[in-house]
C-alpha cells in the first residue's frame, strides 16, 4: 500500500485520550491513509484500544528514548507521501479533513516540504485558541518559537525518512526539524482546519520551562542564526503573498 497520508502517533499509557483520537481517524471519509503507532510499552489499555481500531494500522510496542526516538522508529514503517504527527490526545478537525487535504497536497510541488493548516487548541475537547498563520508569520516567528503548528502540518515523507528527528531533544525536536528545513517555496498554507490539540503537554508545563528554553537556544544557535540571511529573505518574499481564509 502506498497511501497519500501516514498518521504517526507515539503512545505511552494513553488510554484516557486514545479512543477520541482513534474515533476522529476511523470517521474519515477518505480511506487513503495509514496509522503508524509507536508505543512505549504501555501498561494500561492503550494497546487494547489500538488493536480494536477499524482501519489500516501498524502497531509496534517497545522501549524508546522519548517521543522523537519513537517518531524515528515509526518513520521506518511509513509509506505515505505526506506524514502528519498526532498526539494520542489530539484529533482531526472533522470527518472530511483528509478528504479535503489530499487534493490540496497533490497540488504541492516537490519543493514543498511543509503543508500546514489551522490548528485548534483547548482542553477536554473544547476549543480555546485558534492558530491561523500566514506563511510570512511562520518565518517572522521562527526565531522566537516553534512557528509551524506541527500537529496541523503535513511533512514530506521522503525528507523525514532521509533526515529523521534529533532524538537528543526532549521538547524541541520538531522545532529543530523545521528550523533545518524551512525555506521560501518549501512551505505551503492549506486554507482549512486540520486538527485539534489538547493543551497541557510537556511544552506547556512550567516544570520543564528551563529545559524548553535551553533546547530552544540550541536550535537557534545551530540552525536559525547560520541561516539568518536566508530566513530574512523568506520573510520579505512571503510578505506580499495573498492567502485565502480557511473554511
Amino acid at each position: 500500500m502506498n497511501p497519500t497520508v501516514s498518521i504517526v502517533m507515539a503512545t505511552r499509557n494513553a488510554a484516557k485520550w486514545l479512543p477520541r483520537a482513534l474515533a476522529s481517524l476511523s470517521s474519515q471519509t477518505l480511506p487513503d491513509y495509514e496509522l503508524i503507532v509507536q508505543d512505549a510499552c504501555s501498561s494500561d489499555d492503550t494497546l487494547r484500544f489500538l488493536r480494536r481500531f477499524d482501519g489500516p494500522c501498524d502497531i509496534r510496542s517497545e522501549p524508546d528514548n522519548g517521543v522523537y526516538d519513537a517518531w524515528n522508529k515509526a518513520l521506518s514503517r511509513v509509506h505515505g507521501t505526506w506524514v502528519l504527527f498526532l498526539g494520542a490526545d489530539d484529533m482531526l478537525a472533522g470527518p472530511e479533513t483528509l478528504a479535503r487535504a489530499v487534493p490540496l497536497l497533490s497540488q504541492c510541488g516537490e519543493e514543498v516540504i511543509f503543508a500546514y493548516g489551522v490548528l485548534l487548541k483547548g482542553r477536554a475537547g473544547t476549543v480555546a485558541e485558534i492558530y491561523r498563520l500566514s506563511v510570512n508569520a511562520v518565518f517572522i516567528n521562527l526565531p522566537c518559537r516553534m512557528s509551524l503548528p506541527f500537529p496541523a502540518t503535513f511533512v514530506r515523507g521522503a525528507v523525514l525518512r532521509e533526515q529523521g528527528f534529533d532524538a537528543t531533544y526532549r521538547i524541541c525536536g520538531d522545532y529543530d526539524f523545521v528550523a533545518r528545513n524551512a525555506t521560501y517555496g518549501g512551505i505551503r498554507r492549506l486554507p482549512m482546519r486540520i486538527s485539534y490539540m489538547e493543551a497541557g503537554g510537556v511544552s506547556d508545563d512550567p516544570r520543564y520551562a528551563r529545559l524548553h528554553a535551553r533546547e530552544h537556544e540550541r536550535v537557534i544557535e545551530r540552525h536559525v542564526l547560520p541561516r539568518a540571511k536566508e530566513l530574512i529573505t523568506a520573510c520579505v518574499l512571503s510578505r506580499y503573498e495573498t492567502e485565502s481564509d480557511e473554511h
